[in-house]
């Protein structure tokens, strides 16, 4: 099903939102090559059939006082602008047409291209124009040029007459050709515009004129009794003013208002692209841990009835160890998208023995390089219990985030540490988790990195799993009143932990 084409508003085409953009934009500057090329040219063309047809028609009865009234009338009126797309439009029909009537018809292009050069004049010395926007100018008179060659050539000299309406219609079709010709020519050469988006555009410009030929028919009429009644439109120029400065301000809020839904647009784009990598990362984490539960279960549901109880043990501590991952991977993702929503995540606080969770963590710690159990280590305070005010999951989905980092970046395992103690140095007693990596000491900039906002999944994979692990469980540690920051130690990191402590417990 085809749609139907957008509008002509740049509030619901960015195409013309941004031809009208740049159409402002170049009123003030130099043109590009391209476009001094296209407006020379038409202004060239017009030039040569404007000084041609002064030669080969008829110029007599040309009266100087109501051409030079005509001139300042017709400039005045082009200083109404209507923008509509890359272009505009203005209410000089309503001086082009008795001029039509009251100097000879091959004198009025001349005039019309003087009077349009007339009316930038206040741009080019204010600078809002550049001075080449002569060249547009003179390009813009040749809607001129189709109803003077039908009144010079069809229609007796005298003034309007009703019995002349079929030859006005064919002037006011001449006039539409003309410039609609010129326009879409320029319009294609200089911005690129395509002819179907100028065609909508010319629809509105046209119904505009249209409406305005019969009152310029009507101030011709009155001229050919009194020569000057046509200054009598005078009025209806003030009002249509208003009414283009108030369009005006609207294409500036339409304008800020387009930038502003860009840039709106961009930034969704790119956290969706952010997403899709993060999610991408994590269902290529998933799939280690996946594989491991699918292959454990298989070897039960088959052989485990003739297996040995040590190994069904150790089917089963695998089973669980890739189920726990399986876990950390969703919380991180779902924590993730909570932070990236904007949404504060979840804790349940209550008195944590974080000592256990270390030792818990640190059990899960493969042997170190020489085969030895136990070559990570997590010792608890001097105080015997090492218990924080915090949520046991949250803390754990930390420490299983540290300890995933720290076995990626550790050439040998022996060189990871867990440890967990009190601490009252800043005041408030608080417990601090140290989990001490190996690898090579992180800057400050490449430690913010790792705790930050992930711009790209996959730029981080390679440290951080799923591209979020640390950048969680720095809100997490935040989440519960706590700290988690980094700083090189003798040979690798030490990531440090810091939570509240429990408050003194009461007997009961």
């Amino acid at each position: 099903m085809e749609h139907a084409p957008a509008g002509v508003e740049p509030e619901t085409n960015p195409e013309v939102a941004r031809l009208l953009k740049e159409q402002r934009e170049f009123i003030s500057e130099r043109m590009p090559p391209r476009e001094l090329a296209a407006y020379l040219v038409i202004g060239i063309a017009f030039l040569v059939a404007a000084v041609a047809f002064v030669m080969v028609g008829d110029t007599d009865g040309f009266d100087v006082v109501p051409a030079i009234v005509l001139l300042v009338a017709y400039a005045a009126a082009g200083r109404v602008h209507f923008e509509i797309g890359p272009g505009h439009t203005d209410p000089s029909l309503l001086v082009l047409v008795p001029a039509l009537f009251i100097e000879p018809p091959a004198t009025v292009p001349l005039l019309i291209a003087a009077g349009c050069l007339l009316s930038r004049v206040p741009d080019y010395v204010t600078g809002a124009a550049h001075p080449e926007g002569a060249l547009a100018a003179l390009g813009n008179a040749w809607h001129a040029v189709g109803p003077a060659v039908v009144l010079a050539v069809a229609v007796d000299a005298g003034g309007p007459r009703f019995s002349d309406a079929g030859w006005y219609l064919l002037a006011f079709l001449a006039y539409v050709a003309c410039d609609a010709a010129s326009g879409i020519t320029r319009d294609r050469i200089a911005l690129g515009v395509a002819s179907g988006l100028q065609l909508r555009i010319l629809a509105q410009v046209y119904a505009l004129d249209a409406l305005l030929a019969p009152v310029g028919l009507m101030a011709a009429l009155a001229t050919a009794r009194e020569q000057y009644a046509f200054l009598l439109v005078a009025p209806l120029l003030a009002a249509l003013a208003i009414l283009a400065r108030e369009r005006g301000r609207r294409l500036d809020n339409a304008l800020e208002l387009s930038e502003t839904r860009a840039q709106v647009l961009e930034a969704e784009l790119e956290a969706t692209r952010t997403r899709m990598e993060v999610l991408g990362a994590v269902s290529h984490g998933l799939q280690t841990p996946v594989a491991g539960v699918v292959a454990i279960a298989g070897v039960l549901a088959r052989r485990g009835a003739g297996m040995p109880a040590e190994a069904l043990t150790e089917a089963a501590g695998r089973l669980e160890g890739d189920a726990l991952a399986l876990r950390q991977l969703v919380r991180q993702a779902l924590d993730y998208v909570r932070l990236a929503e904007g949404e504060p995540l979840p804790v349940r606080l209550a008195d944590v023995d974080v000592a256990a969770l270390v030792r818990e963590a640190a059990g899960r710690l493969p042997a170190g390089a020489t085969g030895v159990a136990g070559s990570a280590s997590a010792a608890a305070g001097s105080g015997g219990e090492v218990v924080a005010r915090a949520d046991a999951v949250r803390v754990h989905q930390i420490l299983a985030a540290l300890v995933a980092r720290a076995l990626a970046v550790s050439p040998d395992p022996a060189a990871i540490r867990m440890d967990a103690a009190t601490d009252a140095r800043d005041g408030a007693p608080a417990i601090v988790v140290t989990v001490t990596e190996g690898g090579e000491p992180l800057g400050p900039d490449a430690a913010a990195g790792l705790v930050a906002a992930p711009s790209g999944a996959l730029g981080t994979l390679e440290n951080q799993g799923t591209g979020v692990d640390l950048f969680v469980a720095t809100a997490l540690a935040e989440a519960m009143g706590g700290t988690l920051a980094v700083t090189p130690a003798a040979a690798g990191n030490s990531w440090r932990l810091t939570l509240p402590a429990a408050g003194p417990r009461t007997a009961s």
